[in-house]
């Protein structure tokens, strides 16, 4: 089941960014032809690049083999915005909306917190002190690393920004950094605070340098859902958009087009699902606030409801979009997270 390339995006050589406008929403915005992201090659290459350079190896089907993780995910529903839940990070995770075309830096601040929790609730390190942000707002930062664009027009890549984090910034945990920039709040002038011209090394040096080790491309929808069962945060770049609503299950259909970066936080690969919808499902989160209609929606065979601007999408109508797993501090140990299909034996 290995994707066809190249993905469902325009060529970042074809595009011409632009900077979302601000007097319409997100959803209008990408529905409406606004380019989030896009495909570049020569920057996928610089990622792998990195990774390979310390040693580490670059293909999830790899990273399987070798952890011992190998088809762990098949058959299961593994929730990771559950670990979210455990320490009190779930309600805000699609907040804030994205005011400006930075779905790529909100996409890769969602799947490194997803990693993190897992990785705290799994017994590598703690809760970062966040002041209480959760209630408000997802408590990692997506502008730092999206300050590092290298350009005054929004759009990016996730290969760049995940490059970035590695190089530059670390996870962010959101404060007001005094002297500096107040990341305790989001809006288009802290997202937009620098792009042409990179930080001053003065805000560089105050951020919080939350190390991520390493990061991974999935190919397949078995490393996918493999990396996913072991508690690895993913994002995902592609041109499918999808619509408002969602059924009882919470499967959205396709509708229309979006360039747009998100990040996927569960999957359902059960026998029962399959045999409904044809194949399985990942839970993908967007950066859009409350956008779509989901709160009446339960994944089949379990309890759990979506997390607010989550739907399950097919892997069918998402095979070509690209696939980007992050380490936590300790790189690749499988950690089996719990069968939401079989919560009452949990």
């Amino acid at each position: 089941m290995r994707r066809n390339t190249p993905i469902s995006l325009p060529d970042y050589r074809d595009v011409e960014f632009s900077v979302m406008p601000a007097n319409i929403d997100a959803y209008t915005a990408y529905s409406t032809g606004f380019i989030g992201c896009a495909y570049n090659a020569e920057e996928n290459e610089k990622l792998q690049a990195l990774v390979r350079a310390e040693g580490q190896p670059w293909l999830m089907r790899d990273i399987a083999h070798f952890s011992g993780f190998a088809g762990q995910g098949s058959g299961k529903v593994v929730l990771l915005f559950k670990e979210l839940e455990k320490i009190g990070w779930l309600d805000k995770v699609g907040f804030p909306n994205q005011a400006v075309g930075d779905c790529v830096s909100h996409g890769t601040a969602k799947a490194m917190g997803y990693t993190l929790c897992c990785s705290i609730n799994y017994g590598v390190g703690s809760i970062p002190d966040t002041n209480g942000i959760e209630k408000t707002l997802w408590p990692i930062a997506s502008e730092p690393h999206y300050w590092y664009r290298g350009k005054s027009s929004d759009g990016w890549y996730a290969s760049a920004s995940l490059r970035v984090v590695k190089e530059k910034t670390g996870i962010v945990i959101r404060k007001n950094i005094p002297g500096a920039i107040d990341l305790s709040t989001y809006s288009r002038q802290t997202a937009h605070r620098f792009g042409s011209s990179p930080p001053p090394d003065t805000i560089k040096d105050l951020l919080d340098d939350n190390p991520v080790l390493t990061f991974a491309e999935c190919e397949t929808y078995e490393e996918i859902i493999d990396a996913l069962s072991s508690g690895y945060g993913i994002q995902t770049d592609g041109g499918e958009g999808f619509a408002r609503t969602v059924d009882e299950n919470g499967v959205a259909q396709r509708s229309g087009s979006w360039a747009h970066s998100m990040s996927v936080s569960g999957f359902i690969d059960t026998e029962e699902f399959k045999k409904r919808y044809g194949c399985g499902g990942l839970v993908i989160q967007n950066s859009w606030g409350s956008w779509n209609d989901n709160q009446n929606a339960t994944i089949m065979g379990t309890s759990a409801k979506l997390p607010k601007g989550a739907f399950i999408a097919l892997w069918k109508d998402i095979s070509k979009r690209s696939y980007f797993a992050i380490s936590d501090v300790k790189g690749w140990p499988n950690r089996e997270l719990p069968e939401w299909n079989l919560e009452a034996l949990i």
